[in-house]
């Protein structure tokens, strides 16, 4: 709970260009929010499940493409925030 109630941005939509393709990019962050000291960035992205056991979970990451979704957010989130990690 505590993290969801940080100074930050929810909801926060993202669009960039990827430099390697040209193609167009886009995501919706949960949650944005800076490091205490500013170094770095945070990213928080809520899950919901009918099932949450850990394998019913590890399902669903597989399914939904979480890997692939983290590094989009991942990278979105570094260019919003000036390269910080």
């Amino acid at each position: 709970g505590l993290l969801l109630e940080r100074d930050g941005a929810n909801e926060l939509p993202l669009e960039w260009e990827d430099p390697e393709t040209g193609l167009p990019c886009k995501c919706m962050l949960d949650k944005y929010f800076e490091t205490r000291d500013g170094a770095a960035v945070r990213v928080l992205d809520l899950k919901s499940s009918m099932d949450p056991t850990e394998a019913a979970f590890a399902k669903s990451v597989a399914k939904f493409g979480y890997p692939r979704q983290d590094a989009m957010y991942r990278d979105a989130a570094r260019r919003y925030a000036g390269g910080r990690p």
